[in-house]
């Protein structure tokens, strides 16, 4: 079975979006760009919502010959994966990306059952039904040296606590950590 995998790049008080909708303070250095470059490797799916994949398509659209070497990675990784967006807003998506049609959690069942990579899941909206139904294998957060007071939060709003075990840990020469939790 595949797993599911939600992630984001944090902020040291846990927001994957600042107080005014921005998050330039998450750009990562390139020692921990090229982390998440390999961990975007382990997967051939990602499910969005509307908002994270009008954020994510900037990938679409930029001409890796354009970018630093670590970023120019991860847009050539971006152009292989299967895109899946959950949206009750969208009617149509880009080329790549397809719109999940009915039950996000039936769907995302479906995929775990089938063969292929780990799926990953991004955006707190889109993955609270899944952490809510079970689905959610592991969660991982690469957290940024800075607080920003407030924001839209990795751990959805309003869901109540969750146990959980640490089953990876990684420390970038910039202050950054990476986290990886699994349900206990």
């Amino acid at each position: 079975m595949r797993r599911l995998v939600y992630s984001s790049i944090v902020s040291l008080d846990g927001y994957f979006e600042g107080p005014d909708g921005k998050f330039g303070w998450a750009r990562p250095d390139d020692e921990l760009h090229a982390h998440i470059n390999d961990a975007q490797a382990a997967f051939d799916t990602y499910v969005f919502g509307r908002r994270m994949y009008e954020i994510m398509r900037f990938w679409d659209e930029v001409e890796p010959a354009s970018l630093p070497p670590v970023e120019a990675g991860f847009a050539r990784l971006w152009t292989t994966k299967r895109k899946l967006v959950a949206s009750r807003t969208l009617t149509e998506v880009g080329p790549g990306a397809e719109l999940i049609d009915g039950d996000l959690v039936a769907a995302v069942r479906t995929l775990k059952d089938d063969q292929g990579q780990d799926i990953s899941v991004g955006g707190a909206g889109v993955a609270r039904p899944l952490i809510e139904a079970g689905l959610v294998d592991v969660f991982t957060v690469w957290v940024l040296p800075v607080a920003v007071g407030g924001g839209k939060p990795f751990w959805p709003v309003g869901l109540g606590p969750q146990p959980l075990r640490l089953v990876d840990l990684t420390r970038f020469t910039g202050g950054a950590v990476a986290l990886s939790y699994a349900p206990a």
